[in-house]
């Protein structure tokens, strides 16, 4: 074969390959583009031992340049798992958002461990009902729990949040610390934000608080993928002690592909 034919041929398969890879990358990208979405989420996770009445929290909840788009929501009653029995509302404290929860009473759940069932058999007892107290059937404490997610049109900046997306704390209380136990390049936070607790109790009452917020970006590209920012704080209170307490929060930022 001559080597001009030789030249077309390769110049041509060359070709082929090209098309097939611009035409590769271009379903990667429209298939990434259909099926990406951007979400904002917050939880509160309430534990006590004991039975609490006329229960008023004020909670951080995520916020930027002074408004709360979660909090405002909560207090239009969206989001999942709040009791119908209790308030909650949007406070200002120093002109920073605050989620407030107003509950005649909040009271403990425990549970007893799932009853074991084996592939084709029936149960042969049923688990205990749900009680206020400790007991050797119902060992196990269950926190109450309510969220809510919110969807946004817009990519959310994972990478950069603190000034730019929902924070539980503001942007000058933040500082940087070593990311530990971190498997990627991000940047790592420690803040803390006030809580309030109030509340009676015949006993010596306790409740723990854990709140989680952040954003997301998701994809599919052969798998899903994504990025996203998480905030995380919790705190106990002990023997009655109420008022106004600081809680530590802890911010992770750049975490997953990008």
């Amino acid at each position: 074969m001559p080597p001009s034919s030789n030249r077309l041929l390769l110049v041509s398969a060359a070709v082929l390959v090209a098309i097939f890879l611009a035409w590769f990358f271009w379903q990667v990208t429209a298939l990434r583009q259909e099926s990406e979405y951007h979400e904002f989420q917050y939880r509160v996770s309430l534990s006590t031992r004991s039975v609490l009445g006329n229960v008023t929290l004020l909670l951080p909840v995520p916020f930027v340049h002074n408004t709360s788009p979660q909090g405002e929501a909560l207090a239009k009653g969206e989001g999942y798992g709040i009791p119908p029995s209790w308030r909650l509302s949007l406070e200002r404290v120093n002109e920073t958002p605050m989620l407030k929860v107003v509950a005649g009473e909040i009271a403990p759940e425990y549970h007893g461990y799932p009853v074991p069932l084996e592939p084709g058999s029936s149960p042969v007892q049923t688990p205990p009902p749900t009680a206020t107290a400790y007991s050797p059937g119902t060992p196990v404490l269950i926190p109450l729990e309510f969220d809510i997610v919110q969807r946004v049109p817009q990519s959310i900046d994972t990478q950069n949040p603190i000034g730019r997306e929902p924070l539980l704390a503001n942007p000058e209380s933040v500082r940087p610390v070593p990311c530990q136990d971190q498997p990627f390049s991000g940047r790592c936070y420690r803040y803390t934000v006030p809580v309030y607790v109030e509340y009676s109790s015949r006993e010596a009452g306790n409740i723990t608080i854990f709140i989680s917020g952040g954003g997301m970006n998701q994809w599919w590209a052969g798998g899903w993928s994504g990025n996203s920012y998480g905030d995380t704080l919790d705190i106990t209170l002990e023997n009655n002690r109420q008022g106004w307490v600081q809680a530590d929060g802890f911010l992770s930022t750049g975490n997953g592909r990008y």
